[in-house]
């Protein structure tokens, strides 16, 4: 007893890692939480030692943009990645010890058609900026070219934060090719988009200001129409059911604006659940009306008539 008395008094314990630690979290090139002297691989696991770019490891994963090597990698990030040497090559570098180039983020979108013509550089190419810089917009319109400040960079719909806010210097904690702005939920990840082509299941629709634009969040099938209560078929108690404009008969669903019955409006998420945002009069401004079933027998609009929304076979409004 006295000898293991002894042990514990002369040093700290320091239990032995192997390489068979999982990373804390989603797989970014030499990102994942892992302890002290380890790093994360593309297998998801702690190997020892730093990241080296374009090296593989133990595992022959794909190499950053800058990296280098044979033939036994794939691609995890579309254009501008390179494959990683396979089996055992890339023998990692003891931490602090690591001379290599940085650990490359911004890595180009295979495929995307980029346009940095007068412009520092293009948010939905990925291109114009450093290998560990992401092509981003600040609040006051101008596009920027910083680092995402966390070990973990959020993805995307996730919850996150920016700092310097407005400043050339502004950044968040989004991953590459996305942004955090502010809604009605407070702060989400949006992804930056040319076109409808840019997003899956969503229209690119939301304004992120210096005429960039943002993919809005994608469409789900829900009841826009107030039955007794809210609108039915969203995940969130919070959430409101909405007709996207334009969208023939496509519906979302997103945290609710203020607009009451008569408020101008841009979207319909400017009002409250249960009412949607049309320009009656075809004058560019948009007013909150209740919304209504365009079926057959419905009565949601009382002794007044269901009128339908532009493009709609399914929904309209009230005329009150």
């Amino acid at each position: 007893m006295a000898a293991l008395a002894g042990l514990v008094v002369a040093g700290c314990y320091a239990p032995k890692i192997g390489d068979k630690l999982k990373c804390n979290g989603t797989y970014v090139p030499g990102m994942g939480d892992c302890p002290d002297g380890f790093h994360c691989e593309g297998d998801g696991l702690c190997h020892k030692g730093a990241f080296v770019p374009g090296s593989a490891g133990s595992g022959g994963h794909a190499g950053a943009a800058v990296g280098g090597g044979g033939a036994g990698g794939h691609n995890d990030g579309g254009a501008g990645a390179t494959a990683g040497a396979s089996g055992s090559g890339g023998a990692p570098v003891e931490a602090g010890t690591d001379t290599g180039p940085p650990v490359c983020i911004n890595i180009p979108v295979s495929g995307c058609t980029a346009d940095t013509a007068g412009k520092k550089c293009d948010p939905v190419c990925q291109v114009g900026c450093g290998c560990t810089q992401k092509c981003s917009l600040n609040t006051a319109g101008a596009l920027t070219c910083n680092a995402p400040y966390a070990l973990r960079p959020k993805g995307l719909g996730e919850g996150c934060n920016p700092s310097s806010v407005g400043k050339d210097s502004q950044t968040d904690d989004c991953m590459p090719g996305l942004v955090c702005m502010m809604d009605a939920c407070g702060s989400r990840c949006y992804r930056f988009c040319k076109s409808d082509a840019d997003c899956p299941l969503s229209t690119c629709s939301r304004n992120a200001g210096g005429g960039f634009k943002v993919c809005d969040v994608q469409s789900m099938t829900c009841n826009p129409v107030k039955n007794n209560g809210m609108p039915t078929g969203c995940p969130g108690e919070a959430q409101g059911c909405f007709v996207i404009p334009n969208g023939t008969d496509t519906t979302l669903c997103d945290c609710p604006g203020a607009g009451s019955p008569g408020t101008q409006c841009t979207f319909s998420r400017d009002c409250f659940p249960g009412l949607v945002c049309v320009d009656v009069g075809g004058t560019g401004t948009g007013t909150c009306k209740p919304a209504c079933s365009l079926a057959p027998g419905a009565t949601d609009c009382g002794a007044g008539t269901c009128t339908a929304i532009k493009n709609s076979v399914k929904f309209g409004y009230c005329p009150n």
